[in-house]
């Protein structure tokens, strides 16, 4: 496929996020000679309602990502690491504050003499 000049154009991945403090989301894909085309199309197709904070656009051939089959090795978890998780460490105050405090006994039934 070829732009109007000629030139072939590319497909772009578009991230737009919306207000401050959100990530960006991914909201579509674009054809575009080059990025200025590609963020001027995204522009006009993604930020026309409200007042989003920022758009960006980056070429599909550039987006890397892992496939659900290359999944666990890099998502599984690290089982050879265990300071990677909460549990392998002490709760500040050592390990007796960690303990459940037990119940006082019941006074029912018991003698008052002492």
């Amino acid at each position: 496929m070829t732009s109007g000049n000629g030139s072939p154009s590319a497909s772009w991945e578009v991230f737009l996020r919306a207000s401050r403090g959100l990530a960006h989301q991914h909201v579509g894909s674009v054809r575009a000679a080059d990025r200025q085309l590609a963020l001027a199309t995204a522009r006009d197709l993604f930020a026309r309602r409200g007042e989003p904070q920022s758009l960006w656009v980056v070429r599909s051939d550039q987006v890397h990502a892992v496939s659900p089959q290359e999944k666990d090795p890099y998502f599984a978890g690290a089982a050879d690491k265990p300071y990677r998780y909460p549990g392998h460490y002490t709760p500040l105050g050592g390990p007796e504050s960690s303990a459940t405090p037990e119940p006082p006994e019941s006074t029912e039934g018991a003698s008052h003499d002492r």
